[in-house]
Formats: structure tokens, sequence, C-alpha cells
């Protein structure tokens, strides 16, 4: 209990003297929820600098994804469409059924560029698209190093095994990482999270 508080004054804390130019990364599993912790850490006057704020699906867009795709797979990544779920014509791009890709899918099956030089970026490959491009693009890891000091995770019991591997990078980046959850009350099992993932952070497992 009291999962969200412990975070809210984590961030205070270490936002409190943070130059203005740098912030923290806090990411929760929905939009509603990231904009309470957004309220309750900028209440009372509390300056966050330039801290994020949203989903992980957000912030791999808006930070990874958007910026610096390009550099790796080339084309406007601004202009293409962002689907949740694929039709089974997008679906022949891939060499077999995907529930939430991993970073290891991507390197592996081509099918994933492909959709992208025709327009589309699926919102389940984010977190292993985001891995991707941290691997292959030093302007990327420069930026997040730079840009970033922390990042926390909310209900971690929830994240897949591509969200996994994007924490983990992200702490070898060497951001400190916090995360957060009950692997009790795990319930999106059914699309690829899994709580053992915490318990690999518990157990200090990567």
């Amino acid at each position: 209990s009291g999962k969200t508080a412990v975070i809210q004054q984590k961030i205070i804390s270490t936002t409190k003297n943070s130059p203005n130019y740098q912030g923290v990364i806090a990411i929760t599993f929905t939009k509603k929820a990231s904009e309470e912790l957004k309220k309750r850490c900028t209440k009372n006057g509390n300056d966050t600098k330039l801290s994020f704020f949203g989903t992980i699906d957000s912030f791999c867009l808006t930070e990874i994804i958007l910026p610096f795709l390009s550099r790796i797979w080339g084309g406007r990544p601004e202009d293409c469409k962002i689907v949740k779920k694929l039709s089974s014509d997008q679906m022949n791009y891939f060499k077999t059924d995907y529930k939430t890709p991993t970073y290891e899918d991507l390197r592996l099956d081509n099918g994933f560029k492909k959709l992208y030089e025709n327009g589309i970026l699926w919102m389940s490959s984010f977190a292993a698209l985001s891995v991707l491009i941290l691997n292959e693009s030093s302007s990327v890891r420069q930026y997040i190093k730079t840009r970033y000091t922390h990042v926390f995770i909310d209900e971690y019991q929830d994240s897949s095994r591509s969200q996994h591997e994007l924490f983990m990078k992200l702490f070898e980046l060497g951001l400190i990482a916090t995360a957060v959850g009950d692997t009790d009350q795990s319930i999106y099992q059914f699309r690829g999270s899994d709580p053992k993932y915490l318990t690999k952070l518990i157990n200090d497992e990567n």
C-alpha cells in the first residue's frame, strides 16, 4: 500500500535540487494515473523541471520513436499512422503472430521495418522498438542520459518482457531506476504482462 505516495515523495525530493534542464521519467499504467501523479508532484508550487509524466507507450513514442527512429530506419515517423490493433493484411508482414513483440523479435523479423515503411507504427511494439533504437543510436542514448536522471515505473507487475527490457536498458544507461508493484495485483497477463519481471528485480536478476 502507499506505492504512489512513495513515488511522489521520491520525485519531489529528486527534482528539488535538479538543474532546470533535467528531470525524471515517471511512468504509470494509465493516463488518469499519470495526471494524478503529476498533480501530486507539482502541488504547492513544486517544480519538477523537465520531467516526463505519462504511460510507457507515450514515453516511447514522444521521447524515443518520433525523434530518433528515422536515424536507423529512415523515413518520417511523424507521418505514420499509430494503430493499437493490426489488420490481417498488416499482420502478414510478420513471420509469426506476436502479442507483445520483444527486441529480439524486431531484430530477427524484417516485417516490423516493412510495416513502418508502409506508414504504420504498431503500439504493441513501442517498447521493443525503443530498445532497438537505444541499442543502435548513440544520439538517443546521449539525449536520455542528459535529459533524465531517474526513471520510476508504477504497477510494475503489469510489465511485459519488452517493457522490462526497456526499463533495464534505461538502468544500464546510468539512470537511477525505481519500480514499484504488487505481484498479487497483476491483471493484464492475457496481453503479455507477467509479474515475474517484478520478481526478477526483487531477486536482482536481469
